[in-house]
């Protein structure tokens, strides 16, 4: 047979309880701040768009010089 818990180590138990209850809150609370955030799945490069674009304006704009000055002969 159990034998029954007394009511000091009860306290101590609940005691006990709490405190591993609080340093988890506080763990958790501390471990979301210090995690990046989560990976949305958008793995675009935003930087090789906007070079290939500037190169793309910059052949529109050597092209139509270029036409310019062949009609301009």
């Amino acid at each position: 047979m159990l034998a029954k818990l007394s009511t000091v180590n009860k306290k101590e138990t609940e005691a006990s309880s709490a405190k591993t209850a609080n340093a988890t809150k506080v763990t958790s609370t501390t471990d979301k701040t210090t995690k990046s955030s989560p990976k949305t799945g958008d793995s675009t490069d935003v930087q090789l768009y906007v070079i290939l674009m500037l190169v793309s304006i910059g052949a529109a704009a050597g092209a139509g010089a270029k036409r310019k000055l062949k009609t301009q002969r």
